[in-house]
């Protein structure tokens, strides 16, 4: 993970520009503490640009791999490429965009819920937990 240089963290600092960055990050991570005691498959299909992104994330209580080969899922995730990095930039909700109808999902739904937890909150939030690790941040200066 980049190091910080601002008091307050953004994507820049995690460096996630976009689905592929955070995809890589997540792959890296290979373990993800807020997901433990979760188990199943979710494939995030990320619609347009030229062509239809596909990501598959298998998570082994609290283990995750990515891959970009197709498999079994339990849960398919569909949005838009440009609400995807809006999500993963903390600027939207993914439960809240589902419940508008910018998110399409099928399948196991309490998955997307679970996996909603790696996702960062609004950058302006206090007491919200960094993303993918699961630490709470509480100050700001670091």
């Amino acid at each position: 993970m980049a190091s910080r240089t601002s008091a307050r963290s953004t994507v820049t600092d995690v460096g996630w520009s976009d689905a592929g960055s955070f995809f890589n990050a997540l792959a890296t991570e290979g373990g993800v503490p807020l997901l433990r005691g979760e188990s199943g498959t979710l494939r995030f299909d990320l619609t347009g640009g030229a062509k239809l992104e596909r990501w598959y994330v298998t998570v082994a209580d609290g283990a995750v791999t990515v891959s970009r080969r197709a498999g079994h899922v339990d849960t398919v995730v569909r949005m838009g490429r440009d609400l995807f990095d809006q999500i993963i930039r903390g600027t939207q909700n993914l439960m809240a965009s589902q419940l508008r109808g910018s998110v399409d999902v099928q399948g196991d739904l309490h998955l997307m819920m679970v996996f909603q937890r790696v996702f960062p909150g609004p950058p302006s939030a206090t007491g919200r937990r960094d993303p993918i690790e699961g630490r709470t941040v509480t100050d700001r200066s670091r």
